[in-house]
């Protein structure tokens, strides 16, 4: 048990960083309008992909640390996936990654959105960390009554053979200065959301993982979940 004590300094601490990394990258953003220069460009997209890297580790570091309580709402599964999707453009295009998204639309439900789109981050991160040379993600959704799935395959370097729920432990990772906590934060967060997550198969190049949320019933459930800003909570 961590003492109460270290994880409000962790989460003061979390919560102060991710501020400056998020006024770090507007700056960037900011500066690259008036660039002209390819070069130039490009040193600043590499930035800007530091500065992504680093609040996920902060944010992995943070929710591992932390008991999870998460703010069910009524939430699109397409429009979260979407703005991860866009929080990481640059680190997309950085790495010359193709993703295809084939998201259903207007999907809804039960999570909180913050902490799915933490997961989708991290699963993304995994991809993209496992295709240094370029590659593509497909992303694609089924539901039934009771269940909606959500599937992610690339075409990276694979999960070497004889691993399978190992991926998940903390700290356990099979690159390089990894820090290893990604996938286990994602389990965190699924287990959290009365989902699931696995590795649901390997390929000879790629792996591919999937995610299984409940859905929003359309009459017991609508009217049952917050629509305010979780921010609003005092």
């Amino acid at each position: 048990m961590i003492p109460v004590e270290i994880l409000e300094i962790v989460g003061k601490a979390a919560h102060s960083i991710k501020n400056l990394l998020g006024a770090m990258l507007l700056s960037a953003d900011l500066l690259q309008v008036n660039l002209e220069s390819e070069d130039q460009k490009r040193a600043i997209n590499e930035l800007k992909s530091c500065i992504s890297l680093i609040d996920a580790i902060v944010s992995n570091l943070y929710y591992f640390v932390h008991p999870l309580n998460p703010y069910f709402r009524r939430t699109n599964l397409s429009s979260t996936l979407n703005e991860t999707l866009t929080s990481i453009r640059h680190l997309i295009e950085e790495k010359e990654v193709t993703v295809i998204n084939k998201v259903q639309e207007d999907i809804p439900v039960k999570a909180d959105p913050d902490l799915l789109r933490q997961v989708f981050l991290n699963l993304f991160l995994n991809s993209l960390q496992a295709m240094p040379a370029g590659g593509m993600i497909l992303v694609s959704s089924q539901r039934d009554e009771s269940s909606i799935e959500v599937v992610m395959e690339d075409t990276g370097c694979g999960i070497p053979d004889g691993l399978g729920e190992e991926v998940f432990e903390p700290f356990f990772t099979t690159k390089k200065g990894g820090l290893g906590l990604g996938l286990a934060v994602a389990k965190k967060i699924m287990e959290a959301h009365d989902g699931n997550i696995e590795l649901k198969g390997k390929r000879d190049k790629g792996a591919i993982f999937s995610i299984e949320l409940r859905p929003v019933r359309q009459q017991a459930d609508e009217g049952r979940y917050h629509e305010e800003d979780p921010d609003s909570r005092g």
